[in-house]
């Protein structure tokens, strides 16, 4: 017989209907954008609150995508002053979220913090690379209105965002995006 499975809607913000030392690991990943950098210390305490004393918390993040489209990466830096100015990210940089990951949990008590990058790859030639172009074509009309309400958005931001779609689609074009894990274990009690 298989194992069965139960999902529950919560708010890690306003406390997760768990007891306390519930789980032995505690793992969230890509919340970057919807939570501010202010909300963090909450988190990881109710992270903490329902891991078991020993238990693991792990955090999983991603920089921004990067290309060898020089468009592309205007319209990454637009987005992330975006996320900067609204409060999500830690620094106006590329890595803006993933090099303060180990430091956050550090800062919040958990113990032996490690980290691991991973690298994803992929070539606008393949079925892979096209999907993730596509991604990006609908992506970045997507999140425009919070591009312009949080950065300074060019008046050729239209243009721009028609040359990225034409750069993303070329044979040559090449993605990576570097995903980093940190984790590390609750005190003991």
């Amino acid at each position: 017989m298989g194992t069965l499975f139960s999902f529950a809607v919560m708010d890690a913000l306003r406390g997760l209907e768990f007891p306390s030392h519930s789980f032995d690991l505690a793992n969230i990943r890509y919340v970057e954008s919807w939570i501010r950098t202010s909300y963090w210390p909450k988190l990881l305490q109710e992270m903490q609150r329902v891991s078991k004393p020993g238990g693991v918390i792990r955090l999983t993040e991603g920089n921004f995508v990067q290309t060898t489209s020089p468009v592309f990466d205007r319209l990454n830096q637009l987005l992330i002053q975006a996320f900067y100015g609204a409060g999500h990210y830690f620094a106006p940089e590329q890595s803006g979220m993933t090099t303060h990951l180990a430091e956050l949990l550090q800062q919040h008590g958990v113990l032996r913090v490690q980290t691991r990058t991973h690298t994803f790859e992929s070539r606008a030639d393949t079925p892979a690379g096209q999907e993730l172009a596509e991604d990006m074509r609908l992506g970045y009309r997507t999140v425009e209105p919070f591009i312009r309400a949080f950065a300074q958005v060019p008046d050729d931001y239209e243009d721009i965002y028609q040359q990225m779609v034409v750069e993303m689609q070329a044979p040559d074009c090449v993605t990576t995006w570097r995903v980093l894990t940190a984790w590390g274990t609750t005190p003991q009690g």
